[in-house]
């Protein structure tokens, strides 16, 4: 019963924006965890990051690099 709140969120995602060109093919994955304390409220943990084959993801800073990764915290409301 206590499972009964808890969800896995997976997500993965291959883009290659242009067949003929090559070298540009992006990853993007989420793995995370959500948990429903209420019928009207929930609470998700996650890890999102993107794996470019070149460095094409732009930096804070400006530098450039291939790879990033976040964790978040979402909730969710319903009304």
């Amino acid at each position: 019963e206590e499972l009964e709140n808890f969800s896995v969120i997976a997500r993965w995602d291959v883009f290659e924006p242009n067949v003929d060109k090559g070298g540009d093919v992006q990853r993007f994955g989420i793995l995370g965890l959500a948990y429903k304390v209420h019928e009207k409220l929930t609470f998700v943990v996650d890890r999102q990051w993107t794996k470019a084959e070149t460095a094409t993801l732009v930096c804070s800073d400006g530098s450039k690099t291939s790879y990033d990764n976040r964790w978040f915290l979402h909730t969710i409301v319903n009304f």
